[in-house]
């Protein structure tokens, strides 16, 4: 498996001598399996690097069946990085949540799912994660509260009439 993290990433490769940075985590406290995990420079304006058509650029590792991942990214990475987790069905690969709840989950397709049963992830699934400084870490956990932390840091704030507000113009008072 690990050949095959390896093979999927470009940014494995030293440049300038930097040592890669090595970076391990769990998504979901491991009730996540083949899941998609990209990992996104932050760019000056603090938004997530894009390519020319718009979408999320980087590279992609997948977590295992218990829900980790171990990737590399270049090591002359400064800055913040968002951690992207996504449901991925291609390749042989279908991402798979792990129903926690004690009173069970109810999946996509309205059907109840038992404490500790796998389930097929809904094609939007997705979570975030976001670190401060790429030279300092080593581990990133994602989870819903990292989730909403990102979110939160990126599209939304809270003023001072305690309203949300979206970052694209929209004001508390409309």
């Amino acid at each position: 498996l690990m050949t095959l993290l390896l093979a999927c990433s470009n940014s494995v490769d030293q440049i300038g001598g930097f040592p890669n940075i090595d970076i391990t985590g769990v998504v979901l406290n491991g009730n996540v399996r083949d899941a998609s995990v990209q990992v996104v420079g932050i760019d000056n304006y603090g938004q997530p690097q894009r390519n020319a058509d718009g979408e999320i650029y980087a590279d992609r590792f997948f977590t295992d069946a218990n829900g980790r991942y171990n990737l590399a990214i270049n090591g002359v990475a400064t800055g913040s990085l968002l951690f992207i987790v996504k449901s991925y069905n291609e390749e042989g690969r279908k991402t798979q949540i792990r129903c926690a709840l004690k009173d069970g989950c109810i999946d996509e397709d309205k059907v109840s799912v038992d404490y500790g049963d796998w389930y097929d992830a809904p094609a939007d699934f997705e979570l975030w994660a976001v670190v401060n400084d790429a030279q300092s870490i080593s581990k990133v956990h994602v989870s819903p509260i990292t989730h909403l932390a990102a979110n939160l840091a990126f599209n939304d704030f809270i003023n001072e009439n305690s309203s949300v507000s979206n970052c694209e113009g929209v004001s508390a008072s409309e």
